[in-house]
């Protein structure tokens, strides 16, 4: 059974909203819904707080600052922890997308393709750290880097 629900919207952010329904080839109302549905589910899973959470990492935040790594570097760091560090099933909820995330895990954004994800993530909060991870990942990926050895 669906209902009808009214929701007045600012000019704004019903222009933002818009925009981003015909990028997405959805209505204004399945953009609505999504984001409802999202805000209602994470209402509901148990988190721990931020506070917490960070302090768990305390100690691999001192290990990176010696390892000369920048805050940038120390703050997608956490980022990550924090993310991996999540339920499945909140990381499930964006199968297949990548998600952009910041705020002590909180996803700021997600979509399937990553360039049109960086694209809006860099228009939106510039040049501050926004990790950018694929969601269906348990665990970061691990790069190898072969690189000749010159004498």
């Amino acid at each position: 059974m669906e209902a009808t629900l009214t929701v007045k919207l600012p000019d704004a952010l019903r222009r933002q909203a818009r925009s981003v329904a015909t990028q997405r080839g959805q209505t204004i109302s399945e953009i609505v819904r999504r984001a409802l549905q999202q805000y209602v589910e994470d209402a509901q899973v148990e988190r721990k707080p931020l506070a917490a959470t960070y302090a768990e990492f305390a100690e691999e935040d001192r290990q990176l600052a010696q390892a000369g790594l920048s805050r940038y570097a120390r703050v997608l760091a956490q980022e990550q922890a924090v993310w991996y560090a999540q339920e499945p099933r909140v990381r499930q909820r964006y199968a297949g997308e990548y998600v952009a995330v910041q705020e002590g895990g909180r996803v700021v954004d997600h979509d399937p393709d990553q360039r049109t994800l960086y694209l809006r993530v860099r228009a939106r909060f510039g040049h501050s750290p926004v990790l950018i991870v694929h969601a269906d990942w348990s665990e970061p990926p691990v790069y190898t880097i072969y690189s000749p050895h010159l004498e």
